[in-house]
């Protein structure tokens, strides 16, 4: 049994369709994954508050977020 083969485009109004679709889903999931990190990053200063009971070091999960995925990355490297 052999796979059916894929039909192409025939018409650019078809291509133009299917590209704006695709830039407008990549769009609104890269708004989406944004958000996420934000609130992500949000949310462990106030977790590190919480557990540390100091406000001077809850701004340290921030930091290490930030800094973290460059500093991995070198490391990585040796």
């Amino acid at each position: 049994m052999t796979a059916p083969t894929p039909t192409p485009v025939e018409r650019a109004g078809d291509l133009d369709l299917i590209q704006r679709r695709t830039v407008r889903v990549l769009v609104l999931t890269q708004a989406v994954g944004a958000l996420g990190i934000t609130i992500g990053i949000a949310t462990a200063s106030l977790l590190a508050k919480d557990l540390s009971g100091s406000e001077a070091l809850s701004g340290l999960a921030q930091t290490a977020q930030v800094l973290a995925p460059p500093s991995s990355r070198s490391c990585s490297r040796r």
